[in-house]
């Protein structure tokens, strides 16, 4: 065997026993930049079934508003935008405003084909360059934002919890005066409890995944995170760490699957998106695979796995000194050379 197929194959295996190590970080979500009690920054975006004619945050003035940053074809952003039709059904056009803003950069044809399938009222609205989703620091999809008639934001929602649409449509209420503080507060409060209380029971199921995993205890690990997806669907950890179980186990559609739902929420999500690099070099799409591994390297939690995955490409290809290059890198990564020390005198 010669010394890169050495090199590659000791990585394997170290990794393969690190991978609590290395799967099991992952970044926590940023917070938003628009904080409540701000203003909606101003903007002009194009609508989605008129490209031609702007839309604008003084549109949104004089009423309370509601905008949600969603993503068309994403499961719970059909459900979230879903409820809001009928949430402004149930309130009145002509007291609530909503729009929606997609931040998949999508064709305004598939935009388009979406609305009419979702028989929505209101526009959606095209952000190609993501500006207003950088402004707002949009991290999930759906992210639902609600305001005041001028324009200062109220509320916040991201994703779509079980219990979205009670305490949106409580909130909307409130807001066009149809029940006080009080009320709305009756009514959210319990809600939002149960949502927390559901998200602390994933996060438990999660870390005794984690323990499961740590002891070599595969199968028990994946029915935990799989309970732990089943109490909170978008608990992007407990979607990782099944995707890279998948992952190890080759079941590529499987892992990929995972990768792709938590990037839907969190798009930016390095331990995803390495996920997601890796499938794709396993299944032929390399040239993807390398691109985004090499857009990852700045990212000093995943740094290990994302070199070990260059340095495979490579290796496939014949590119000795390219993947010799990153897996040496690996290896120094994990196992870093001590510091020289002083020697004693005359010694």
């Amino acid at each position: 065997m010669n010394t890169l197929r050495m090199i590659r194959v000791t990585l394997c295996l170290i990794l393969s026993v690190l991978a609590t190590a290395t799967f099991g970080t992952s970044s926590a979500a940023a917070n938003e930049k628009l904080r409540v009690g701000e203003h909606l920054p101003g903007f002009s975006l194009p609508r989605a079934d008129n490209p031609r004619k702007q839309f604008t945050s003084k549109d949104l003035l004089g009423k309370p508003s509601i905008i949600i940053f969603w993503r068309p074809g994403q499961e719970l952003s059909s459900e979230a935008i879903t409820d809001l039709q009928q949430i402004l059904r149930d309130v009145g056009a002509s007291r609530l405003k909503v729009v929606a803003v997609d931040t998949a950069q999508s064709p305004a044809e598939d935009v388009v084909a979406a609305m009419d399938k979702l028989e929505l009222t209101f526009p959606i609205l095209l952000d190609a360059e993501r500006v207003l989703y950088g402004e707002v620091g949009v991290i999930v999809a759906p992210t639902t934002l609600m305001f005041d008639a001028e324009g200062v934001l109220r509320f916040a929602m991201p994703t779509r919890p079980p219990q979205y649409a009670r305490v949106i449509s409580a909130r909307a209420r409130y807001l066009v005066g149809d029940i006080d503080e009080d009320q709305m507060n009756q009514e959210v409060n319990p809600t939002l409890l149960t949502v927390e209380h559901d998200r602390a029971a994933a996060w438990r199921m999660y870390n005794l995944g984690k323990k499961a995993q740590a002891g070599g205890e595969t199968d028990k690990a994946i029915g935990l995170f799989e309970r732990s997806l089943t109490q909170y669907p978008t608990l992007v950890e407990s979607r990782c760490a099944l995707g890279f179980l998948k992952f190890e186990a080759g079941k590529w559609d499987e892992a990929g699957s995972q990768f792709e739902f938590a990037l839907a929420q969190q798009p930016t999500l390095a331990l995803a998106l390495l996920g997601r690099a890796a499938v794709l070099s396993r299944t032929g799409s390399t040239a993807d695979a390398e691109q985004l591994l090499l857009s990852l390297l700045e990212h000093r939690s995943i740094a290990i796995r994302t070199r070990y995955e260059l340095g495979r490409i490579y290796d496939q290809r014949g590119e000795t000194d390219k993947a010799s290059k990153y897996f040496q890198a690996a290896l120094i990564i994990m196992f870093p050379e001590p510091e020289a020390t002083l020697a004693d005198d005359g010694n």
